[in-house]
């Protein structure tokens, strides 16, 4: 990410090989000495895995021409307002091959959660179980840019709407089970929020469709998120990890 500075001067904020260099380019753009050290730890940290699912990626042989989006702190918002909001701040990394997204890692340096899948060919490998929720109710995550027609439509289809920072950790929530939807019908995301959780949402047999205005300004969905060399923003979309779910959100609300 480049961070623009009050002097006119421009930082591009990035993962470096040491450890030291990425603390000393942390504190050009951050003040707290242990939010630092912490978000520099993260993305430093050698990851482990249990035996078994070193053992389900074993034969495994990825491509050797990937694609790498790096976003190496997500939830800025989170960050500034600190306290309980620290837990809304994550690191994302996603590769994506052929404009798919195969492979997604997300550290929650403050809470040392880590989250991470597998969709390459007909491989799907997740370090989480795919969730189980008997609520008949439905929680969905929103951008924060939606307007009030759009929740009214959303809570009268007999959804709940959970109020949540950081599109990393709006993706976070999909994967984790908290909410069984991440609506977005704007622009406001970019590729490297998505690429990561959108991997391992397909490792879940989920899935981000986007969204586009169809006829009479009604929203369309789409096909799937693609992935490129774009900076520019992604369209609006919907992730889900619940095939079965979406295809009742998509009836409520005639997408």
């Amino acid at each position: 990410k480049q961070w623009h500075q009050r002097s006119g001067g421009k930082i591009d904020l990035k993962i470096t090989d040491d450890i030291d260099n990425t603390r000393r380019l942390l504190s050009c753009v951050l003040k707290n000495v242990t939010v630092i050290a912490k978000l520099s730890e993260a993305v430093h940290k050698t990851i482990s895995a249990p035996d078994d699912l070193v053992r389900q990626c074993d034969g495994i042989m990825l491509p050797e021409d990937l694609d790498i989006w790096i976003d190496p702190i997500d939830s800025t918002k989170g960050y500034i307002t600190g306290g309980s909001s620290l837990e809304s701040v994550t690191v994302l990394v996603g590769v994506h091959y052929n404009s798919v997204p195969i492979l997604g890692v997300m550290s929650y340096p403050f809470t040392k959660d880590q989250i991470w899948g597998l969709a390459y060919e007909e491989r799907r490998i997740c370090n989480l179980p795919k969730p189980r929720i008997t609520s008949p109710i439905k929680n969905i995550v929103l951008s924060g840019v939606e307007s009030n027609k759009c929740k009214d439509q959303l809570l009268s289809a007999g959804y709940q709407i959970e109020a949540v920072q950081g599109a990393g950790h709006k993706l976070g929530c999909v994967i984790s089970g908290k909410a069984s939807f991440f609506f977005t019908s704007r622009t406001g995301t970019f590729q490297w929020d998505t690429c990561g959780p959108h991997a391992i949402l397909r490792a879940m047999s989920g899935d981000i469709l986007t969204l586009a205005p169809g006829p009479n300004g009604r929203l369309r969905l789409g096909e799937a998120l693609k992935y490129n060399e774009s900076t520019g923003p992604n369209p609006g979309f919907i992730a889900y990890w619940d095939a079965r779910e979406m295809e009742k959100l998509k009836g409520k609300l005639n997408l």
